[in-house]
């Protein structure tokens, strides 16, 4: 099987995990809202290693419960940990419906992020000596490294001493911090600025293969990240919502090689879409995530 093809059926097959899971979450997010429910401590009391994983964008919702691990590829990652002794994993659920267009990216990421800060906060004063580590893939991979980003920064929901790791897959914010690598991608930037990991920097792992639309942008597609990430980020098409005003400061930046960059990186970004769904096999970046994890567990 060629390259190409083997990227192809890897993504659909995350396709059709992602748009099984978005039309749960556009249901529930009409009837839930973004509080925690109460501690999702494992019977029998506190492990030493909590770790809490993040879906990606379509793949939870705001009531899809902590202690049942769902999302494509975090769905087995969370069972695998929550069976080695010593480690309890809970999930971030969170409104993660914004490729269909009921919230924006932006707010979408913030209400995961907030999310991911109270359930942290809550399990680590439950469990005052566990440490804390983070995996999260693609928008769950985004809001893991904010979560990372406020502990280094002295104002997140543990402080940095009982950070572990974290292992972010496909992350929308990887860029030059300092953090580890993992993959074919060379250095570069993504479609978001880059998260401050600080003197965590060394504890966290940036999986990201080359041509991924979402962590690689800076090789595929960056005329057309250009303009795509402002205006969608901020938009939410089925609430009318449209951030017309990054769209006006687009147009006016815009010039003359403009758009014939846009059409050269069009099939790019097209493959870019099928690259960032190929981590999700055995063998791909899900190994090496979790194997970064175990190796700083106590």
């Amino acid at each position: 099987m060629s390259l190409k093809k083997k990227y192809i059926n890897k993504f659909m097959r995350f396709v059709l995990a992602a748009c099984t899971a978005t039309s749960m979450t556009s249901v529930g997010a009409a009837v839930a809202g973004e509080s925690s429910s109460g501690s999702s401590l494992p019977v029998g009391g506190c492990a030493s290693n909590l770790v809490f994983v993040v879906p990606g964008s379509a793949n939870t919702a705001s009531f899809f419960p902590e202690t049942v691990p769902h999302g494509a590829g975090t769905t087995g990652i969370a069972y695998r940990l929550n069976a080695t002794p010593g480690v309890s994993a809970r999930m971030i659920p969170f409104n993660s419906a914004w490729p269909v267009g009921v919230v924006s990216y932006s707010d979408s990421y913030a209400m995961g992020l907030d999310k991911a800060m109270g359930i942290i906060a809550r399990e680590a004063q439950a469990c005052p000596s566990a440490r804390i580590s983070l995996f999260g893939y693609s928008e769950g991979a985004d809001i893991a490294a904010g979560v990372v980003e406020a502990i280094n920064a002295h104002r997140g929901p543990v402080g940095p001493e009982r950070f572990g790791s974290a292992a972010l897959m496909a992350n929308p914010s990887r860029g030059f911090n300092g953090a580890l690598a993992w993959g074919s991608a060379s250095p570069g930037e993504a479609l978001r600025p880059v998260k401050d990991y600080g003197v965590l920097a060394e504890r966290v792992l940036e999986i990201c293969n080359a041509g991924d639309v979402v962590c690689d942008t800076d090789h595929v597609a960056p005329t057309m990240n250009a303009m795509n990430t402002p205006v969608l980020q901020d938009s939410a098409l089925l609430r009318g919502q449209v951030a017309w005003d990054k769209v006006v400061e687009w147009l006016g930046s815009a010039g003359p090689a403009t758009l014939p960059a846009m059409v050269a990186e069009t099939p790019g970004m097209l493959m870019g879409w099928a690259v960032h769904g190929s981590y999700l096999m055995p063998g791909d970046g899900l190994d090496a995530g979790e194997s970064f994890l175990r190796a700083h567990f106590v």
